[in-house]
C-alpha cells in the first residue's frame, strides 16, 4: 500500500509540475492562453503553491524525480518557451503572455525549491545545484523581456526622484489588491526579478558577500542604463531600489541555505 502511494504521488508529480509551469491563465474553452478574473488568478495561484509544495514534500525522498526530473522538466519548459518566443510567435511573442507565464513558471518552482528545502535531509546539494542551473535557462529569458526592449521603440520615460514613481503604486496595490493585479506585478515584479539571482550565484560558487551585493547594484543600474542610453523604456529610480531590496532578500535567503545545508562540513 506504502509503495503504491509513492508510485501515485511521483506520477501526480510528474504530470502537474510541467503542467503548472505553463498554466498561465490556461483556459479550457479555448486551449489558448487567456485572461480572467482576477480572483480566479489569485485562487490559482494558491492552489498552484498548495499542490506543489505538498507534493514535493511526499516525494521528499525521491532523488530521481527532484534531481533528475525536475531540472529535465523545467529545461524542456524553458527551451520551448524559446523556440515559442522566438521562431513560432504562437503565444509568448505577446509581452502580456510571456509575462503571466514567467509569473506561474516562478510560482511553481518556488513551491518546490522551498518545500525541497525544508524538507529534503540526503543530497540536497545536488539537488540545489541542478534545480537552479535548470532555472537559469528560463530566468535568461525572463531577465531578457523584463530590462532588454527594443531600441528602434523610442519611447523614454524618466524619474530620478525616490518615491514618484514605481514606489507610489504600492499605496493603489493595498487599497485594493484584487482589481490591481497589473500594477501589483509592475510593484512586486520589481522586487522579484532579481531574488533568484543570488541563489543562482551560489548554484555555481559561493563568492564573497562584498562581490554579490556590488553586483546587486549593478545589476539594475545596467539594466535601467540600457533603457536610458536607447530610449526604450521606463528608467525609475524606484525601479532600481526595487530591484537591489529583492537582491538582498534572496541574497539574505541564500546565505541562510549555505550555512545550514550546503556549506561543507570541515
Amino acid at each position: 500500500m506504502k509503495k503504491a502511494l509513492s508510485v501515485a504521488s511521483a506520477v501526480l508529480f510528474a504530470v502537474l509540475f510541467p503542467f503548472c509551469m505553463v498554466s498561465s491563465s490556461f483556459s479550457v474553452k479555448n486551449f489558448y492562453f487567456g485572461f480572467h478574473s482576477f480572483t480566479f488568478i489569485y485562487i490559482r495561484y494558491f492552489i498552484i503553491i498548495a499542490v506543489m509544495f505538498t507534493l514535493t514534500y511526499l516525494n521528499r525522498e525521491n532523488k530521481l524525480l527532484l534531481n533528475k526530473y525536475v531540472p529535465a522538466a523545467i529545461t524542456v519548459v524553458s527551451i520551448c518557451a524559446y523556440v515559442d518566443y522566438f521562431i513560432t510567435f504562437r503565444y509568448l511573442y505577446n509581452y502580456g503572455y510571456l509575462l503571466w507565464l514567467g509569473v506561474v513558471f516562478s510560482v511553481t518552482n518556488t513551491a518546490v525549491f522551498l518545500s525541497a528545502t525544508i524538507f529534503v535531509k540526503d543530497d540536497y546539494p545536488a539537488f540545489y545545484k541542478r534545480f537552479w542551473s535548470a532555472y537559469l535557462v528560463m530566468y535568461i529569458l525572463i531577465i531578457y523581456v523584463s530590462f532588454i526592449r527594443n531600441p528602434d521603440f523610442q519611447e523614454l520615460s524618466v524619474n530620478m526622484q525616490i518615491g514618484n514613481g514605481t514606489i507610489k503604486f504600492f499605496k493603489a496595490v493595498f487599497n485594493d489588491p484584487m482589481h490591481n493585479l497589473y500594477t501589483s506585478l509592475i510593484c512586486f515584479g520589481n522586487i522579484f526579478i532579481l531574488l533568484p539571482a543570488p541563489f543562482i550565484i551560489y548554484s555555481f560558487k559561493r563568492p564573497p558577500i562584498a562581490v554579490c551585493v556590488i553586483t546587486g547594484i549593478l545589476l539594475p543600474v545596467l539594466f535601467e542604463g540600457y533603457q536610458y542610453v536607447f530610449k526604450c523604456g521606463n528608467v525609475d529610480i524606484d525601479d532600481i531600489l526595487l530591484n537591489f531590496a529583492g537582491f538582498l532578500l534572496g541574497l539574505a535567503s541564500a546565505e541562510i541555505i549555505y550555512s545550514k545545508k550546503l556549506k561543507p562540513s570541515h
